[in-house]
């Protein structure tokens, strides 16, 4: 198990869904969550509402190439606006 999960876990906080997990995965750069969650039906064009921020934004915007590369290869969309 990635320290993503475990962390949440000894936090007391529920994990919500797989959309929200891939983000924060592909935010922190933890490439295996992210492959392991897109390959499981994970979504990787989903968007966070208020920006529109898809997983391939969390991963650029916090300077996390090979999480975006996982995104790309999973078919997130790089001509994506927010």
């Amino acid at each position: 198990t990635k320290p993503i999960f475990k962390s949440a876990a000894r936090a007391g906080q529920r994990i919500v869904d797989r959309a929200h997990t891939a983000a924060v995965a592909a935010e922190k750069g933890h490439v295996r969550s992210l492959r392991f969650l897109a390959s499981h039906g994970g979504d990787v064009n989903i968007r966070r509402s208020g920006d529109g921020w898809s997983i391939l934004h969390f991963a650029c915007g916090n300077n996390r190439p090979a999480a975006a590369c996982v995104a790309v290869a999973f078919g997130g969309d790089t001509t994506a606006k927010t």
